[in-house]
């Protein structure tokens, strides 16, 4: 019977060493990244799991893999000798395997990334994954067809039954305490590398997150932050430009809408919107890290002193009437329009104070964090 049952365990072994496992596993998680990408690309759990180990490791060795299709220890190594006599290697180790993937793979990346850039293709998440899952299943390839021009005995594969082998003797080659002891380290390293690897692998809440500012034409042509226009005259145009930058991970669709308000303080000391005026509405997708600006021109149809120019933010569309409530973010700047017989008569170098309005140079911007 234990004859019989070291036979089986040896075709085991030999078919364990003709299966190319690593391979398999490499096309297969490849596979179910694709997958996760087109089902949930937006899902943290799903670009840890899976977006990270692609990053920093996949790629490498299946490079690797294709470069050194042989086995590593001097008693399995394929000896070749070379022109000069030199008899050199063919394989490493999986050691040398694990630690140069790490390697290699994170210096493929700039790679890819400048490889992208001078094609002119914007670099998104699914680019990446797409690009470095072509080049995974390409030199996957090529490592299967030189790792079975090997003979047997010279072809990586991975030692699944001596890793059986050392793990039992670790873990319960003891006592029962120390097996406990085992046990309880293997845990604790695997929960302690898990969780570093999810703090860097997935972003926080505000990671992302939605850039939108109000500017003006500098002199040089240029937009800035400053010299916004408070003092209108009725019926006459002020540029202004408004700036969305998408800084999330994922194409994003945008509504920008500019309306005119007429406010006041009620008894409670709060700001009341009396009346408001829609003056512009842009809708705009933006690809990740896209940035967008839009001069126009803002026209008042009447005249006043501390009225409320805003401008309201959505995600996706924006509601017939906009408001504070249900926008994503708002920008707004207090101006005084005046008409053109007002213009006509005031005194130069004189304005006309603004004593209930917040700070009119630099517009004030309000919104739900991370949107």
């Amino acid at each position: 019977m234990s004859t019989q049952a070291d036979s089986n365990w040896q075709q085991v072994r030999s078919y364990l060493k003709t299966f190319p496992l690593d391979l398999v596993v490499i096309v297969g998680f490849v596979g179910l990244l694709t997958s996760s990408v087109a089902l949930v690309p937006d899902d943290p759990f799903w670009r840890f799991l899976f977006g990270g180990v692609l990053l920093v490791f996949v790629p490498g060795y299946a490079l690797l893999a294709a470069v050194f299709p042989g086995d590593g220890p001097q008693s399995r190594e394929r000896r070749i000798t070379n022109l000069d006599g030199v008899t050199v290697n063919d394989g490493i180790t999986l050691s040398e395997r694990l630690a140069l993937a790490f390697g290699i793979s994170v210096a493929l990346i700039p790679l890819f990334a400048l490889g992208l850039a001078a094609v002119g293709v914007t670099l998104t998440p699914s680019t990446v994954i797409g690009v470095l899952s072509v080049f995974t299943v390409g030199c996957v390839v090529v490592a299967l067809f030189r790792r079975l021009r090997l003979p047997v005995s010279d072809r990586f594969s991975l030692p699944l039954d001596e890793w059986a082998n050392d793990t039992r003797t670790f873990l319960f080659g003891g006592s029962a305490i120390d097996s406990l002891v085992n046990i309880v380290l293997v845990l604790s390293i695997l929960v302690g590398v898990s969780a570093a690897a999810y703090a860097m692998s997935v972003p926080q809440p505000d990671a992302e997150f939605t850039s939108f500012a109000l500017m003006t034409r500098s002199e040089s042509g240029g937009y800035v932050s400053s010299g916004y226009p408070t003092n209108f005259t009725q019926g006459e145009p002020e540029e202004l430009v408004v700036s969305v930058t998408n800084n999330r991970q994922e194409a994003t669709a945008y509504t920008v809408v500019a309306e005119l308000q007429q406010v006041r303080t009620n008894d409670e000391k709060r700001l009341q919107v009396l009346s408001q005026r829609e003056q512009r509405r842009f809708p705009l997708d933006l690809e990740p890290n896209e940035s967008w600006q839009q001069p126009h021109d803002i026209t008042p149809e009447r005249a006043g002193t501390n009225l409320r120019l805003v401008y309201f933010l959505y995600r996706g569309e924006a509601p017939v009437e906009a408001s504070a409530a249900t926008a994503d973010k708002r920008l707004q700047l207090w101006i005084n329009v005046s008409t053109r017989v007002q213009q006509n008569n005031t005194a130069p170098n004189t304005t006309v104070p603004n004593t209930t309005a917040p700070n009119t140079t630099t517009p004030s911007t309000t919104g739900r964090v991370g949107q």
